[in-house]
């Protein structure tokens, strides 16, 4: 008996661009990772996969930072595909409560629903790198609690939501 192996590409494909601290940089960010998941077969992502790049680049983009940022999509997994954006600012990402008549602040909350609760952040010596994982097969959402990591430089570096740990409403640093 033969088996099959699935569509795509292995699991440690990859691609990445370095991008200006400009808002424009979202579309090349876009198509960055609309062309991987195309190559890969993995079109059915594409609409998430934007607008969580979308908001990763955006955020970066409001950092002040002068040098280039790197945006990254690639396949860690059979079934996971990781977009991450790596930028010059120590300031970590947190979830917050951007309340109704808000404008904005509701970005990383958006991000943590596509991605149920798989995103999170590395603190480094020179800036960060903010991550989303998309999983290829569903699986079951992460709830928030009502719990708050702690968010910026005091947070050690690296703060991952977890089933029970991720905030419903926490400050959000200043870019």
């Amino acid at each position: 008996m033969a088996v099959e192996a699935p569509p795509g590409p292995p699991a440690t494909a990859s691609a990445r661009v370095l991008l200006p601290y400009e808002p424009r940089s979202a579309s090349v960010a876009r198509h960055l990772v609309r062309t991987a998941l195309h190559d890969w077969e993995l079109d059915d992502l594409v609409d998430d996969a934007e607008l969580i790049v979308s908001e990763l680049v955006g955020n970066s983009a409001k950092t002040g930072c002068r040098l280039r940022m790197a945006v990254t999509v690639a396949r860690v997994t059979d079934d996971t595909v990781r977009i991450s954006v790596r930028d010059g600012s120590r300031v970590l990402p947190c979830l917050i409560d951007a309340g109704l008549a808000a404008e904005s602040g509701r970005g990383m909350a958006l991000v943590h629903r596509l991605t149920r609760g798989q995103w999170g952040a590395v603190l480094e010596s020179d800036g960060k790198t903010v991550h989303a994982n998309l999983r290829i097969r569903d699986l079951p959402p992460v709830q928030p609690s009502s719990s708050s990591p702690a968010c910026g430089p005091d947070s050690g570096g690296r703060w991952e939501p977890t089933a029970g740990a991720v905030p419903a409403a926490a400050a959000l640093p200043a870019l």
